[in-house]
């Protein structure tokens, strides 16, 4: 009988949809609790037990990574958008990171994982980790450009992945008033990442060897 009462009364039909309902209940509680946000809450949210939530995170810390990468996915369809009807893959890149810093420094939920003092990890430290990549190769898949023809190689490829993730990072961690209006980031962006992104497919078979994602700079604007 006690189990019918959890879950609002509605049983999730699969463990997908356990997933799914356990990340909306954790995106509920930091809303109202921020850094306040734990197992129990979520729980709580859910009425369920906290060996429930237990059984598909192993701790708040590997939640919070979900619910990031989550939202994520979630902002990846209204990123694309922007760009779908775009040809120049040099302004695509530069419409695509502006896009993203926009979206993750708006979301108050991001901001909370992401930002600055953010604990999760998933930006701070491994911003260029495989998730991450992953999702930023996922969007520029969806575009089916065709960057090999383009003068991309994988390595190439892979860089310049690498790059944008960490100036996405890089704005992700500043405080709001530094980040510029719309316009002007995307002025400043394309004035830096434009040549950057033309030389690197011109560099592909040429004399010199492209920057590997190891040797690439760490610095970014």
């Amino acid at each position: 009988m006690a189990r019918r009462t959890g879950w609002g009364g509605v049983l999730p039909i699969d463990d997908a949809d356990a997933v799914a309902r356990i990340l909306a209940a954790a995106r509920t509680v930091i809303e109202s609790e921020g850094a306040g946000v734990s197992v129990t809450l979520v729980a709580q949210e859910l009425q369920v037990t906290r060996q429930t939530v237990y059984r598909y995170f192993a701790g708040v810390q590997e939640l919070l990574q979900a619910v990031a990468l989550d939202s994520g996915r979630t902002a990846a369809p209204t990123i694309i958008d922007r760009v779908r009807a775009m040809t120049d893959p040099a302004a695509i890149v530069v419409e695509l990171v502006a896009s993203a810093i926009e979206i993750l420094t708006t979301d108050k939920v991001l901001v909370f994982l992401l930002g600055p003092g953010a604990s999760t990890g998933l930006l701070g430290g491994s911003m260029t980790g495989v998730p991450a990549r992953d999702q930023a190769r996922s969007i520029l898949d969806e575009l089916e450009f065709d960057w090999r023809k383009l003068g991309f190689d994988d390595t190439t490829f892979d860089g310049l992945i690498e790059w944008c993730l960490l100036v996405i990072g890089a704005y992700i961690h500043r405080p709001d008033d530094e980040i510029p209006a719309p316009d002007a980031l995307r002025a400043y962006l394309s004035v830096w990442m434009r040549p950057s992104i033309e030389a690197a497919g011109h560099r592909v078979g040429g004399a010199g060897a492209p920057p590997t994602a190891m040797t690439m700079p760490q610095s970014v604007p």
